[in-house]
């Protein structure tokens, strides 16, 4: 018998969301998912399990201004002091045989949400019916300045990918960036992140 959480786990948690009295796409719901994704939805901690919920796109082709993980090993992991081979990311800028993005997974999970509420502000537009985080190049190099983005700011070659892109649902983006799915190398997640955040306090100061 299938639970009910891997039938529909991130729906579930949409329709859990709507019966509260907490608005979308604001700082409260983040940080509502942030709780409801570590008590509801622990077990999915994988690339496998995001695909196995049934609730991703598999797509060959990026379009700017949506969320993904795919895996992927970098050209230079040999030299690369660490690296995420399961990146969750916001593509901004395709170069022909390469990427640039936002990889959330460089960020503590505060500061991921920050990140997503100010493309929600700045960003958000609203073509038909199908919202876009409108991250263009010109505006995410301007985002770069701010010291809360540049850790999080990754080129990615497309040889290198090792999978189909797992692009989120709109609906699903504020819980995507709370999944405990980052796979870091050489590193743990918490250095990795205490780093980022050494780099944050560094530039502010």
């Amino acid at each position: 018998m299938v639970s009910r959480l891997r039938s529909s786990p991130f729906s579930d948690a949409v329709k859990d969301l709507k019966s509260t009295n907490i608005t979308e796409r604001t700082q409260n719901s983040l940080m509502w998912y942030k709780k409801y994704t570590s008590s509801k939805l622990a077990g999915i901690n994988t690339f496998t399990d995001v695909k196995n919920t049934g609730e991703v796109l598999e797509i060959n082709k990026l379009k700017l201004g949506s969320i993904y993980t795919f895996m992927y090993s970098p050209k230079h992991k040999d030299t690369l002091e660490y690296y995420d081979t399961t990146p969750l990311i916001i593509p901004f800028k395709d170069e022909g045989d390469s990427f640039y993005a936002f990889n959330l997974h460089y960020l503590p999970m505060t500061q991921r949400a920050m990140v997503l509420d100010a493309l929600f502000k700045i960003n958000t537009v609203q073509r038909g019916k199908t919202p876009e985080l409108h991250a263009k190049y010109e505006v995410a190099m301007a985002m770069s300045k701010s010291a809360l983005f540049k850790p999080c700011i990754k080129r990615y070659l497309k040889s290198h990918v090792k999978s189909k892109f797992l692009e989120f649902k709109p609906e699903h983006w504020e819980l995507s960036i709370f999944l405990p799915i980052a796979n870091f190398k050489k590193m743990t997640e918490a250095r990795v992140h205490k780093f980022s955040m050494d780099s944050i306090n560094k530039k502010k100061g």
